[in-house]
Protein backbone atom coordinates (compact mmCIF):
# COMPACT_ATOMS: atom_id res chain seq x y z
CA UNK A 1 0.00 0.00 0.00
CA UNK A 2 1.13 3.03 -1.01
CA UNK A 3 0.82 5.02 2.66
CA UNK A 4 2.00 8.59 1.22
CA UNK A 5 -0.97 8.90 -0.89
CA UNK A 6 -2.96 8.17 2.32
CA UNK A 7 -2.31 11.22 4.65
CA UNK A 8 -3.67 10.99 7.64
CA UNK A 9 -7.57 10.52 8.36
CA UNK A 10 -9.75 9.90 11.20
CA UNK A 11 -11.06 6.59 10.38
CA UNK A 12 -9.12 3.34 8.90
CA UNK A 13 -11.54 -0.07 8.82
CA UNK A 14 -9.97 -3.14 7.49
CA UNK A 15 -12.12 -5.99 7.15
CA UNK A 16 -10.89 -9.36 6.58
CA UNK A 17 -7.47 -8.70 4.65
CA UNK A 18 -4.98 -8.89 7.79
CA UNK A 19 -5.14 -12.54 8.65
CA UNK A 20 -3.02 -12.97 5.39
CA UNK A 21 0.17 -11.01 7.13
CA UNK A 22 2.61 -12.80 8.75
CA UNK A 23 2.48 -11.71 12.43
CA UNK A 24 5.28 -9.05 11.86
CA UNK A 25 3.80 -7.83 9.10
CA UNK A 26 0.74 -7.47 11.17
CA UNK A 27 2.53 -5.30 13.75
CA UNK A 28 3.94 -3.58 11.03
CA UNK A 29 0.62 -2.47 9.60
CA UNK A 30 -1.00 -1.36 12.62
CA UNK A 31 2.02 1.33 13.08
CA UNK A 32 1.46 2.38 9.60
CA UNK A 33 -2.50 3.01 10.71
CA UNK A 34 -1.28 4.54 13.97
CA UNK A 35 1.11 6.82 12.18
CA UNK A 36 -1.50 7.35 9.21
CA UNK A 37 -4.34 8.70 11.86
CA UNK A 38 -5.32 12.33 13.32
CA UNK A 39 -5.00 12.37 16.91
CA UNK A 40 -8.09 10.73 18.02
CA UNK A 41 -8.49 8.71 15.39
CA UNK A 42 -10.24 5.47 14.91
CA UNK A 43 -8.99 2.04 13.73
CA UNK A 44 -11.78 -0.82 13.66
CA UNK A 45 -10.53 -4.00 12.47
CA UNK A 46 -12.83 -7.28 11.12
CA UNK A 47 -11.26 -10.03 10.54
CA UNK A 48 -9.94 -14.16 10.52
CA UNK A 49 -8.51 -15.05 14.19
CA UNK A 50 -7.66 -18.59 15.85
CA UNK A 51 -7.08 -19.46 19.20
CA UNK A 52 -3.63 -19.53 21.18
CA UNK A 53 -4.22 -22.22 22.40
CA UNK A 54 -3.72 -25.70 20.30
CA UNK A 55 -6.78 -27.74 22.11
CA UNK A 56 -8.87 -24.42 21.93
CA UNK A 57 -8.26 -24.35 18.17
CA UNK A 58 -8.85 -28.00 17.88
CA UNK A 59 -12.24 -27.26 19.41
CA UNK A 60 -13.24 -24.15 17.46
CA UNK A 61 -12.05 -25.85 14.07
CA UNK A 62 -14.24 -28.50 14.68
CA UNK A 63 -17.58 -26.29 16.06
CA UNK A 64 -17.18 -24.01 12.66
CA UNK A 65 -17.06 -27.09 10.35
CA UNK A 66 -20.18 -28.69 12.50
CA UNK A 67 -22.13 -25.70 11.36
CA UNK A 68 -20.17 -25.89 7.93
CA UNK A 69 -21.95 -29.67 7.78
CA UNK A 70 -24.98 -28.31 9.54
CA UNK A 71 -25.60 -26.11 6.82
CA UNK A 72 -25.20 -27.93 3.90
CA UNK A 73 -27.56 -30.74 5.78
CA UNK A 74 -29.81 -28.37 5.70
CA UNK A 75 -30.00 -27.09 2.23
CA UNK A 76 -29.05 -30.40 0.65
CA UNK A 77 -30.44 -32.77 2.36
CA UNK A 78 -26.92 -34.79 2.87
CA UNK A 79 -23.23 -33.69 3.67
CA UNK A 80 -19.80 -34.83 4.12
CA UNK A 81 -18.40 -36.35 6.78
CA UNK A 82 -17.30 -34.16 9.58
CA UNK A 83 -13.74 -35.45 9.08
CA UNK A 84 -13.59 -34.38 5.01
CA UNK A 85 -15.36 -30.92 5.62
CA UNK A 86 -12.12 -29.91 8.39
CA UNK A 87 -9.54 -31.13 5.11
CA UNK A 88 -11.40 -29.14 2.81
CA UNK A 89 -11.32 -25.94 5.47
CA UNK A 90 -7.58 -26.35 6.19
CA UNK A 91 -6.82 -26.75 2.18
CA UNK A 92 -8.76 -24.06 1.41
CA UNK A 93 -7.21 -21.77 4.33
CA UNK A 94 -3.95 -23.15 2.88
CA UNK A 95 -4.10 -21.90 -0.07
CA UNK A 96 -5.67 -18.47 0.48
CA UNK A 97 -2.50 -17.85 2.69
CA UNK A 98 -4.01 -17.28 6.16
CA UNK A 99 -2.00 -17.02 9.00
CA UNK A 100 -4.38 -15.73 11.79
CA UNK A 101 -3.14 -14.46 14.59
CA UNK A 102 -5.29 -14.75 18.25
CA UNK A 103 -7.57 -12.10 18.87
CA UNK A 104 -5.79 -11.82 22.14
CA UNK A 105 -3.00 -11.00 20.52
CA UNK A 106 -4.19 -8.42 17.75
CA UNK A 107 -5.87 -6.57 21.16
CA UNK A 108 -2.03 -6.66 22.49
CA UNK A 109 -0.19 -6.10 19.44
CA UNK A 110 -3.05 -2.68 19.21
CA UNK A 111 -2.07 -1.44 22.95
CA UNK A 112 1.35 -1.71 22.09
CA UNK A 113 1.47 0.15 19.36
CA UNK A 114 -0.06 2.78 21.57
CA UNK A 115 -3.55 2.94 20.56
CA UNK A 116 -5.87 3.22 23.79
CA UNK A 117 -9.66 2.32 24.49
CA UNK A 118 -8.81 -0.62 22.97
CA UNK A 119 -11.70 -3.23 23.26
CA UNK A 120 -13.56 -5.88 21.21
CA UNK A 121 -17.01 -5.31 19.60
CA UNK A 122 -17.84 -8.52 17.80
CA UNK A 123 -16.43 -12.14 18.70
CA UNK A 124 -17.84 -15.22 16.90
CA UNK A 125 -16.38 -18.67 16.80
CA UNK A 126 -12.97 -17.57 14.30
CA UNK A 127 -14.36 -13.87 13.47
CA UNK A 128 -14.28 -10.97 15.50
CA UNK A 129 -13.85 -7.04 15.53
CA UNK A 130 -12.41 -4.80 17.90
CA UNK A 131 -11.79 -0.74 17.88
CA UNK A 132 -8.90 1.36 19.07
CA UNK A 133 -8.40 5.06 19.35
CA UNK A 134 -5.03 7.07 18.63
CA UNK A 135 -4.91 9.42 22.04
CA UNK A 136 -6.06 12.71 21.15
Amino acid sequence: MDWAAVGTTSLVFSAFAVHHLSHDEKRALLGKVFEHLEPGGTFVLFDAFRPEDPLADEIVEKLACREIQRRVQQARGTAPALESIIERDRESKGAEGDREASFEAQLRWLRDTGFVGVAPIFLDVRMGGMVATKPS
